[in-house]
């Protein structure tokens, strides 16, 4: 018991912190909005749902969940279009849902909110897929949001797992996640996210790119062309992919990848 108490305390500490400093609230404006900011907006109202019962009626609880939820929805609207497209790059739309996928799940389970948008999910999902290498192996075009590795997808398995669990068609997750980390993909081991693929993955028919995707696609949120040619299978010659990017700047990674 004592141990417990100990533990709460310093919780508390951490949240007095965080809802008070702007260090953690700076998310709340332009240009400091970032993934940085959607994770501690996801974290705070985590710590509501858990604590809760612990501190009923607590207005520290009560700070940190409107103050998430803000963190949340300010980050959300900036950097993830409504076209899908993510103005961080891969990596961190991977690593968002990764950080958001367990608290709006609690959020559905414990206050019956659905607070994600299956419009905006299932766009991301073909903005993802527009930039996969025809080659495989987990290989993504666009390094520069993750220049010290070539397969930023493969960390986080998250939005491609959760996407077959609750999205309507499923079946282009399958695919994408196949693509990425499963079999003409990469695993990374134990950095790999397998809690996600416990939780989330439904076994299924897949749908191929070829049978959602076009040739080419205009992302107008974030200016980005993007041109694949083949997947994996396909002849070699009919493998050449390309994009142009730009856009406005909201915060996070955008100025120093592009």
């Amino acid at each position: 018991l004592q141990d417990r108490e100990l533990i709460l305390d310093e919780i508390r500490s951490y949240l007095e912190v965080m809802t008070t400093d702007f260090e953690f609230s700076k998310g709340l404006y332009t240009p400091y909005c970032s993934n940085h900011s959607i994770s501690i907006g996801s974290i705070l109202v985590m710590a509501e749902l858990c604590l809760r019962d612990d501190w009923p009626g607590d207005p520290l609880l009560a700070d940190a969940r409107v103050l998430g939820e803000q963190l949340m929805e300010k980050g959300l609207a900036d950097l993830l279009g409504e076209d899908g497209s993510y103005s961080e790059g891969g990596l961190y739309l991977a690593w968002i849902f990764r950080i958001l996928v367990p608290t709006w799940e609690a959020m559905a389970r414990l206050d019956g909110i659905e607070a994600w948008d299956e419009d905006k999910v299932a766009a991301a999902l073909d903005w993802v897929a527009y930039q996969l290498l025809p080659k495989g192996d987990g290989y993504f075009l666009n390094r520069n949001n993750c220049s010290e590795q070539s397969r930023p997808l493969c960390y986080h398995d998250t939005l491609w797992t959760w996407s077959q669990h609750r999205l309507p068609e499923p079946g282009f997750a399958r695919w994408l996640q196949e693509m990425i980390t499963g079999r003409e993909g990469f695993n990374y081991g134990s950095f790999s996210d397998y809690p996600s693929v416990v939780l989330y993955r439904n076994p299924g028919p897949e749908l191929p790119a070829h049978d959602r995707l076009g040739p080419a696609r205009f992302f107008p949120d974030q200016g980005l062309y993007v041109y694949p040619r083949g997947r994996v299978g396909d002849p070699i010659e009919d493998r050449y992919p390309f994009n142009f990017q730009a856009g406005r700047y909201p915060g996070g990674h955008w100025p120093e990848d592009v």
